[in-house]
């Protein structure tokens, strides 16, 4: 669950929104500021439920309140966060020059958010779509979907999975042409489902088949390769070592 510390503190009855569950939306369009997916004290989770007084305000593990240090959004971040709302709101967005269905954005979002954080992407790609790369490495930690990210994480995966879109699949193509990404690359991470538009574009990426690795068993000496170890040594210079006598060792 996250939150807005700064709704929270507004709120005379304070409550959870239900935008808050998106896993797009990691920041509050209303006062400008990242949301939080913990305590900023303790790291705790947000379960209010486990206070006796219900109160949301309140950390339930450390009993201080939540809404200390708000995290301020950057511009291209506000932007971003708009955009998710109206997603949310209007069941569809713009993708390139075409518009996109909830269901079919949400896909093809997970799917470059599953690509983008992983160790597959080049380094230096981002930055083509003015995204600081790498992706900061305190923010990495284990997680498995976009909903179970972190919210640094998401702060970082997701305008840039927005900035793909926006232009999709041009400059896409491009960069990876660039960066030499192949189908691969993209396509053999998570097998999570893709729309028609996202998976013909990604078709026309250069497909680079893995090199398999044939596993043989160790191989025992035969009395052959002896034989063909032998007879690599000529029988001259096998004698001249028997009749080398060192230094100092007589005649």
């Amino acid at each position: 669950m996250q939150y807005c510390p700064k709704c929270l503190e507004d709120d005379e009855d304070p409550y959870l929104r239900a935008q808050w569950r998106f896993a797009l939306q990691f920041g509050c369009a209303r006062h400008g500021i990242a949301l939080r997916d913990a305590c900023p004290h303790c790291d705790a989770p947000l379960m209010p439920h486990r206070r006796p007084d219900g109160d949301a305000r309140k950390c339930s593990e450390c009993w201080k309140n939540l809404s200390a240090l708000p995290d301020p959004l950057t511009e291209p971040e506000r932007e971003v966060c708009r955009a998710a709302s109206a997603l949310y709101r209007d069941g569809s967005m713009h993708v390139g020059s075409e518009r996109a269905t909830f269901r079919d954005a949400i896909l093809a979002v997970r799917r470059l958010f599953s690509w983008v954080t992983s160790a597959r992407l080049p380094e230096g790609f981002a930055n083509e779509f003015d995204i600081p790369s790498p992706m900061p490495s305190t923010e990495r930690e284990p997680f498995d979907t976009l909903e179970t990210a972190r919210i640094g994480v998401r702060r970082w995966a997701i305008p840039f999975c927005f900035a793909l879109l926006r232009t999709w699949p041009d400059d896409f193509l491009k960069a990876c042409d660039e960066f030499g990404v192949s189908r691969t690359r993209v396509m053999d991470l998570r097998r999570t489902g893709a729309p028609s538009w996202f998976d013909s574009a990604i078709a026309r990426l250069p497909h680079f088949p893995r090199a398999r690795r044939t596993r043989h068993p160790p191989r025992r000496p035969t009395l052959e390769t002896y034989k063909s170890a032998f007879e690599r040594v000529s029988f001259e210079d096998y004698f001249s070592t028997l009749r080398h006598v060192p230094p100092g060792c007589g005649e």
